[in-house]
């Protein structure tokens, strides 16, 4: 009886785990139908092939000592239409690139694929369907480009999650960039720019670090505006500039954005320097011929003369010239703002004390010298009005004043003359002049 109870209970036992073999072969049916309902049609061609020992199953049940051997044996051939599928997959992508792959690089393909899990070649056959995919979305430069990484290490095909899509975004998001940058650089007329592989740049772009167009339209925003400055001032700088900016294009680098960063603040000295000077012909209508010596007429004809003399051949020598050429306005500027502080001098000393009252024009020395900075051409219109000022005050000065008449005669002479003998003035003159402004004395040899 003892014998029967133990023999019983290992029947319940055996009986039970054919349940359970049974429910979890089942339940792989089950994903397996799944499976079988995303496969393409090269994997259910393969599926049909091999599926075939399994026929007498479709009219018989499996038997329970089977049903492990099945199982394992179906699992084995559901993976074939997997691996098939993927072989498939590579040799796509192999012909979208144009490669030509040796049997020997197919067959490390091959033998590498067998050795992954069901799971791993699901996750990789998804892998290489975007693959597929991304590649339809690139362009011709972008797609040479990776067909150039994919030459050079195959095997980089075996990673395509970890490898290959990381490496096609990477190179779509370059020549996308490139293609954006490229844009811009066509919405400038002073640029001629042909079409290349990606907008105006060659291919070998592709292999570069390349900036976001939203950081490199700021240096290019610049860089035309410097132009202009240049181009209103008949500054040749233009074809030079040009030419810079076609050799970057056509220079594969790194560093596009600093070498354009470059060029731009080479540009935004040349403009800085060059924008009065497109104020000299005027400036010399309102100088009054009779001040030439104090607004200095002769230097700003030379300025003149020489900006429309250049001719160089490159953006560094136009900037050299104009720098010269700027030195010299600067300097009759400071001209212009020492005249006009000896003048507004002289306009507080004549008034001090007296019923004579100040000019509109009258201002700070530091509020003119930012005038003159803006535009010269007010400047030199306000000082001639002070000038017209101090004359017409000097007269209705009379005796109210606080200087004597030698001294007024004095201070008239030093702005005028920028510099007199002191012999011939007395000292009383001098001295009383000395009390309200300051007297430099310079001894010739």
């Amino acid at each position: 009886m003892d014998e029967l109870i133990e023999d019983t209970k290992a029947a319940t036992r055996q009986v039970s785990n054919y349940i359970e073999e049974y429910e979890m072969f089942l339940s792989w049916l089950q994903e397996a139908t799944d499976t079988y309902k995303e496969y393409g049609s090269s994997e259910r061609l393969a599926l049909a092939e091999t599926f075939t020992q399994f026929e007498q199953y479709t009219k018989n049940p499996v038997p329970p000592r089977e049903i492990v051997r099945v199982h394992r044996e179906m699992q084995e051939v559901f993976r074939e239409p997997l691996l098939q599928g993927i072989l498939d997959y590579i040799a796509r992508i192999e012909s979208e690139l144009e490669l030509s792959f040796k049997d020997s690089v197919r067959n490390i393909f091959k033998n590498e694929l067998e050795s992954w899990e069901r799971s791993e070649l699901i996750d990789a056959r998804d892998a290489y369907d975007e693959i597929l995919t991304l590649l339809d979305d690139c362009r011709d430069a972008e797609q040479d480009h990776v067909k150039s990484i994919i030459s050079q290490k195959p095997q980089q095909l075996l990673e395509p999650c970890g490898k290959i899509i990381p490496q096609i975004e990477a190179t779509r998001r370059t020549g996308t960039r490139l293609w954006e940058i490229g844009e811009i650089l066509y919405g400038y007329g002073w640029l001629e720019l042909e079409q290349q592989d990606i907008g105006p740049f060659p291919a070998e772009w592709t292999n570069h670090k390349v900036p976001e167009a939203d950081d490199v339209e700021p240096v290019l925003s610049e860089i035309d505006a410097s132009l202009q400055v240049l181009f209103a001032c008949d500054v040749p700088a233009a074809m030079p500039a040009e030419e810079r900016v076609y050799e970057i294009i056509n220079t594969p680098q790194d560093s596009l954005a600093a070498s354009l960063q470059e060029l731009g603040a080479e540009l935004k000295e040349a403009a800085h320097m060059v924008t009065p000077l497109e104020e000299i012909d005027e400036l010399r209508n309102v100088i009054p011929e009779e001040d030439a010596a104090i607004f200095g007429v002769g230097l700003l004809e030379e300025v003149s003369d020489g900006l429309t003399e250049i001719t160089p051949d490159d953006v560094e020598e136009v900037i050299e010239d104009v720098h010269d050429l700027r030195e010299q306005y600067d300097d009759w500027r400071t001209t212009v703002i020492t005249r006009w502080d000896m003048y507004s001098t002289a306009i507080r000393v004549l008034t001090e004390d007296t019923s004579l009252g100040e000019p509109d024009v009258l201002r700070k020395t530091d509020a003119f010298a930012d005038l003159i900075a803006e535009d010269p051409i007010a400047a030199v219109q306000d000082l001639d009005k002070l000038v017209t000022s101090l004359e017409e005050g000097r007269q209705t000065v009379g005796d109210e004043g606080g200087l004597p008449e030698e001294s007024i005669q004095l201070l008239f002479d030093l702005i005028k003359q920028q510099g007199v003998s002191y012999t011939a003035y007395e000292n009383a003159a001098i001295d009383s002049l000395s009390d309200v402004i300051n007297l430099q004395v310079r001894i010739d040899e």
